[in-house]
């Protein structure tokens, strides 16, 4: 059945089906501007259906931990390739447990699971706009269950609009391709497990020298962490021409 106009299309992925049952209840609850399109117990699955244009949500609510992903590795995947979905995170762990990851993956917002009515209506309303999710705090604790944003800043470490983050997370993808035999070798020590101090030994150089190369490697790939570097290399197989290299 078709939606109304103007409702906000809302789509829900979370492994545990009671959970499903129980966020699609408290989505229910925001009010008739909400409809649950569909639901999903699988990152793949939602990912076909997130970017099929007969099946995309206006906001997809993603819980943390899945059966064949994490919550930001969909949500990073559907960002590369959508500049109109919104993407709000949703944990009953500490929110702040997510936020850096779920930043980096261009989501809109990270929220708690004991989420009022009003406060998730506002949330899925503010990313069905495009815009960052602002603080919102319940009156069951004093800390927020969503971390402030601003829509017009480029902090990685600040939650994002739409727009703003579909350019972040993809200047990434076109940058990455310049990253020097030295960085990468770099990334590719760090990948097989060694230290810094590790690494500097086996490349003939000072620690400081690796940072140095750690962090324009960062730069170039739109990273604010090591391991996120090192998990966007792995994905377009930048460190496989090193391990080559290694083998002859």
């Amino acid at each position: 059945m078709p939606t109304p106009p103007h409702t906000i299309r809302v789509a829900i992925v979370d492994n545990d089906p009671y959970a499903l049952f129980g966020l699609a209840a408290q989505v229910k609850a925001c009010g008739p501007r909400f409809a649950v399109i569909w639901q999903s117990e699988l990152g793949a699955v939602a990912f076909q259906k997130a970017l099929d244009p007969r099946t995309a949500p206006d906001v997809v609510l993603v819980d943390m931990s899945l059966t064949d992903m994490q919550g930001p590795d969909l949500c990073a995947q559907i960002r590369r390739r959508s500049r109109t979905i919104g993407l709000i995170g949703i944990t009953s762990r500490p929110v702040e447990q997510y936020r850096d990851p779920m930043i980096e993956a261009g989501a809109q917002g990270l929220v708690g699971k004991r989420i009022s009515p009003q406060s998730l209506a506002h949330a899925l309303a503010q990313a069905a706009h495009g815009e960052p999710i602002t603080a919102i705090a319940t009156p069951a604790a004093p800390s927020p269950t969503a971390t402030p944003a601003s829509s017009s800043s480029t902090d990685d470490r600040t939650f994002q609009s739409i727009a703003a983050s579909f350019v972040r997370v993809n200047a990434g993808r076109t940058r990455g391709t310049t990253l020097s035999d030295h960085e990468r070798e770099a990334l590719a020590l760090y990948a097989d497990g060694l230290k810094t101090a590790q690494v500097a030994t086996r490349m003939g150089i000072t620690v400081s020298s690796v940072q140095t190369l750690v962090n324009r490697a960062k730069t170039k790939l739109g990273a604010s962490s090591l391991p996120q570097a090192i998990r966007i290399c792995t994905e377009r197989r930048l460190l496989a021409s090193v391990a080559d290299e290694q083998q002859v």
